[in-house]
C-alpha cells in the first residue's frame, strides 16, 4: 500500500488530519466516500477535488465509494434559483446516474474482482421504502418542534 497521507501532502491536498488516521490507512485497507448530486447527468468541475481524492484513495489501495444523493435529487435543487425546487423523476434520475458513473469511470476502478474496487451506491436505494407516517413515528418522535 502507498503511503495516502504522503501523497496528498505532496499534492497540497492535505491541510488538517484527525490523530490515528495515518496509522489506520497504514495498517489496512479503509474505505473513504464522497458524495455527489445527481441533479445532471454530468458532473461538474466542483466534484473534481473528491473524485480526485478517492482516486487517490484507491490507488494507495483503499476502497472509495461515490454516494450518489438520488433521494435528495428527487427531492429537488434547493438553490434558491427557481421560485420553486426542481423535482426528479426516477427515470430521469438513473438516466443521471448513468452519465455520472460513466464520467467516475475515468477515474476510479469499479472492478468487483479487486478488493477495493470502487462502488457507486444511491441514497434513494435507502430511503425509497419509506413512508411519511413510518418516519414520524420512528425518526419524528427524537426531533422536538421547538
Amino acid at each position: 500500500m502507498n503511503n495516502l497521507i504522503e501523497e496528498l501532502r505532496w499534492r497540497g491536498m492535505l491541510q488538517d488530519i484527525m490523530p490515528g488516521t495515518e496509522d489506520q490507512l497504514n495498517k489496512e485497507i479503509t474505505t473513504g466516500y464522497a458524495g455527489f448530486d445527481p441533479t445532471a447527468d454530468s458532473l461538474h468541475i466542483g466534484s473534481l477535488v473528491p473524485i480526485l481524492l478517492l482516486m487517490h484513495l484507491q490507488k494507495a489501495g483503499h476502497k472509495p465509494i461515490a454516494l450518489i444523493g438520488g433521494a435528495t435529487g428527487m427531492v429537488g435543487d434547493p438553490s434558491g434559483k427557481s421560485e420553486e425546487r426542481n423535482l426528479l423523476s426516477e427515470d430521469s434520475l438513473n438516466h443521471n446516474l448513468e452519465g455520472v458513473k460513466a464520467q467516475l469511470s475515468r477515474f476510479l476502478d469499479f472492478d468487483a474482482t479487486k478488493a477495493n474496487a470502487a462502488e457507486m451506491v444511491n441514497n434513494y436505494d435507502w430511503f425509497k421504502n419509506i413512508n411519511f407516517l413510518d418516519f414520524i413515528r420512528d425518526t419524528g418522535k427524537h426531533i422536538t418542534v421547538n
